[in-house]
């Protein structure tokens, strides 16, 4: 079953984290973790101190963003990486 996750902060990766390392022990699973990187220092912090990375990143942060400028990057990037992927969940 392919599944994809995406987060963005640290709340995220560290909610996230004990699934992934749960899920990634099945061979029923193919997982691909896509990092919004909202909040990429700390998001960074989570990465290096758990020893896991997300496989994409998308950069979609910028200097006085609002969280309208932000979607405006991360939805077409997201769906476009969703069409491209077609994950099951």
């Amino acid at each position: 079953m392919k599944i994809i996750f995406i987060g963005g902060t640290r709340p995220d990766w560290l909610k996230l984290y004990p699934l992934v390392e749960a899920m990634r022990k099945d061979d029923y699973f193919d997982l691909t973790l896509i990092s919004t990187e909202q909040g990429k220092d700390f998001s960074r912090q989570v990465f290096e101190h758990l020893g896991f990375q997300p496989d994409i990143k998308l950069d979609c942060m910028r200097e006085k963003q609002t969280m309208d400028s932000f979607l405006k990057i991360a939805v077409p990037a997201i769906s476009s990486i969703l069409a491209d992927n077609r994950p099951d969940f």
